[in-house]
């Protein structure tokens, strides 16, 4: 008998409920800049918005954006 992802109600086989965890829509992600938690449905979209957020660099002063301020804090 099927069970119910509790996360996106989808009926699963029980064998296939396992893998279904992983790549169930409704998965839950934290994201890497504002530690939000995220469905993975949505994740892709609101990192790359959220990434485009800036904040100065501690030592030029320049606003960089979260998604790239790992690698300039290193050159900088």
């Amino acid at each position: 008998e099927k069970k119910e992802c509790p996360l996106c109600s989808q009926m699963i086989m029980p064998e296939l409920f396992k893998g279904h965890e992983e790549i169930c829509p409704r998965k839950p992600i934290v994201c890497k800049y504002c530690e939000n938690t995220w469905a993975q449905v949505e994740y892709a979209k609101h990192a790359e918005a959220c990434g485009a957020r800036t904040k100065p660099c501690l030592i030029c002063h320049k606003n960089i954006m979260l998604k790239d301020f790992d690698e300039h804090s290193s050159r900088c």
